[in-house]
């Protein structure tokens, strides 16, 4: 037996040399670095993940909250006194209120049916915004249409 061998109990399958052994190991060394590699990989990833994420869910908020104050200012002029007491005698039509709402509608994105549907019923006349909230709209869309219909009777 040489000096190099690695002595098994005699069982031929299990005779490596020493050199076989350190190949295997630099082998395992090789394969332990190739999976850290991809590891941070994962990790580099999954913080640029993280903060897209984070930016969008910024961006959403501010949307969103221009988007609420767009609804809430939809009919309101700058004062104005000729225009005001003009505007407090009557009341807004549901087809201007489409005019000012569609428009904002379009500059938005990214954002789902439920909250512009709720968005669109919020800025209604309170018996319009009570029947539609009775008939509870499935979408956008079907809001709109039943409150022409019902501004209609």
């Amino acid at each position: 037996m040489a000096s190099a061998d690695v002595v098994t109990g005699g069982d031929p399958k299990l005779d490596y040399t020493l050199q076989e052994i350190g190949q295997s190991m630099f082998d395992i060394k090789v394969r332990i670095a190739a999976d850290e590699k991809k590891i941070q990989s994962n990790r580099f990833a999954q913080e640029a993940f993280e903060r897209q994420q984070t930016q969008w869910n910024t961006s959403m908020d501010g949307h969103m909250t221009r988007l609420i104050k767009a609804v809430e200012n939809l009919g309101k002029k700058p004062p104005d006194a000729a225009a005001s007491a003009s505007t407090m005698a009557t009341p807004r039509s549901l087809e201007s209120y489409l005019a000012e709402f569609e428009p904002i509608l379009r500059k938005v994105t990214h954002v789902g049916d439920d909250p512009l549907t709720s968005l669109f019923v919020a800025g209604l006349s309170a018996s319009l915004k009570h029947e539609l909230l009775i008939h509870r709209p499935a979408s956008l869309s079907d809001a709109i249409a039943l409150a022409q219909q019902l501004a209609a009777c």
